[in-house]
């Protein structure tokens, strides 16, 4: 039989032998030294997701799949020649479903190295990864490193020292490089339209604030969560600059500290 360059030959079955049979392992997996549950894979929107087992992951999946984030992606109208950009891409919640069911392109920006491992897997393993870029580095203001703050989950990572209610910290951070929103555009590379996701924990205040209208004006719309408990008290700066770039700016309720943001350009 046909078998892969490299692969392991096992030596024959016994006559009338069976998988599982002379090749059984002595104990019953769970009773195997170390043996444990790491990762399993979940179905959504066509798309099957490597997870993490017992965190959020799984939890982080169904919200977002469930949010105004996703059904205003999916009622927008997608070419193959538009870009999904996923700022705090986590486990590539947002931006994959949205290239399996649209055939666009993707570039997913995460900052944890662990979460951005499973987002490169779950692309490999659905053949998408030839339609997404990946990306290492957080989003801010401007281009530069700070220190990223790690929660006590496997998200909510943040780049505001001290946390919040809802991103507790364990005392330990990392160094990463963060790009501002005209360097992750031009990163991403050129499309015909760009619908930005951005979730990044408190960043995004400095995002719009220190992008220019020009840089606004490349994309067509933006859906995210405003951290409020983690940076401004009001959003009001942040509309301002989006309105005068064209947009049309909408907070829907979501939480007290947390609206969600859906901004469209008037001509995207």
């Amino acid at each position: 039989p046909l078998r892969a360059r490299g692969a392991l030959r096992l030596p024959p079955l016994p006559p009338g032998g069976r998988p599982g049979g002379r090749y059984r392992p002595a104990l019953p997996p769970a009773e195997l030294p170390e043996s444990q549950t790491m990762h399993e894979i979940a179905r959504r929107m066509n798309v099957d997701f490597l997870l993490r087992s017992g965190t959020t992951d799984l939890p982080s999946l169904d919200w977002l799949l469930g949010s105004v984030f996703m059904s205003t992606a999916l009622d927008f109208d997608w070419s193959a020649d538009d870009l999904a950009l996923d700022f705090g891409a986590h486990i590539g919640s947002f931006a994959l479903p949205l290239v399996r069911r649209f055939g666009c392109r993707a570039a997913c920006f995460e900052p944890d190295a662990d979460s951005l491992r499973m987002a490169r897997a779950t692309a490999t393993l659905n053949g998408l990864d030839d339609r997404v870029m990946f990306s290492g580095c957080g989003i801010g203001g401007a281009d530069g490193t700070v220190r990223l703050y790690e929660s006590d989950e496997n998200w909510g990572h943040t780049i505001v020292e001290g946390g919040g209610e809802w991103n507790r910290l364990t005392g330990r951070s990392t160094e990463i490089r963060v790009l501002s929103l005209a360097s992750a555009l031009a990163l991403a590379g050129p499309a015909r339209r760009r619908f930005v996701k951005v979730n990044i924990e408190g960043a995004e205040f400095a995002m719009f604030e220190q992008a220019s209208v020009d840089t606004l004006r490349q994309v067509a719309c933006f859906v995210g969560e405003i951290h409020h408990d983690l940076g401004r008290p009001d959003f009001e700066s942040c509309r301002a600059v989006l309105e005068a770039a064209g947009f049309t700016v909408v907070l829907h309720p979501f939480s007290e500290l947390r609206p969600l943001l859906v901004a469209h350009r008037h001509d995207g």
